[in-house]
């Protein structure tokens, strides 16, 4: 079972490291606006890094990585918890688990991706139609990985955490065509 913490039941160590790996990953990524307009690193060490090939395959692998386990692992979550007692399952632990680190793999590609030289700024969101997509894809990603740690959260009931997961499901579907849209209109 997961550690308790704080004066509220059902607060985890769990739910309180997405809910801080969201906040702290929202605000750099709302302040990440500062990107080079020619697509090329300025010659600072850490464009250099992030202009790499190598560390641009990275970013999409941890991206695409997190993507596959946070669906799968809020699937099988659905799939598995049907009962109160099931949460007490090692296989519900660990689909916990998964849906953590997918949140946590996917949030850390997408970082990496953000501050790669050339990346349009946020404030691009105005005046790029790609730029627009990503923005709203972005925002939905927010609500999703929300509803995932409000689905993990053991002070709710188990039909509140099945719809919360149910609705994290359906946000990832929603974000999957918002990206194939900006695809469309990136090419």
């Amino acid at each position: 079972m997961a550690t308790r913490i704080g004066p509220k039941r059902g607060v985890t160590r769990l739910s309180v490291e997405l809910l801080v790996l969201l906040l702290v990953s929202t605000s750099i990524a709302i302040t990440a606006s500062a990107h080079g307009d020619d697509g090329e690193a300025d010659g600072g060490s850490l464009d250099a890094f992030l202009a790499n090939s190598t560390v641009q395959a990275a970013a999409s692998l941890l991206h695409t990585l997190g993507a596959i386990m946070l669906t799968s692992g809020l699937i099988l979550f659905i799939t598995t918890f049907r009962t109160e007692e099931d949460s007490e399952k090692p296989v519900v632990q660990m689909l916990r688990r998964i849906i953590g680190l997918g949140v946590g793999l996917n949030v850390a590609g997408g970082l990496i991706r953000v501050f790669t030289p050339g990346h349009p700024s946020v404030f691009d969101v105005f005046t790029d139609s790609w730029a627009s997509y990503i923005f709203g894809k972005h925002l939905i990603l927010i609500a999703v990985y929300t509803t995932c740690i409000l689905a993990l959260m053991e002070r709710y009931t188990l039909e509140k955490r099945r719809r919360w997961a149910l609705i994290a499901i359906v946000g990832v579907v929603v974000v999957a065509a918002l990206g194939v849209m900006a695809d469309q209109v990136g090419n």
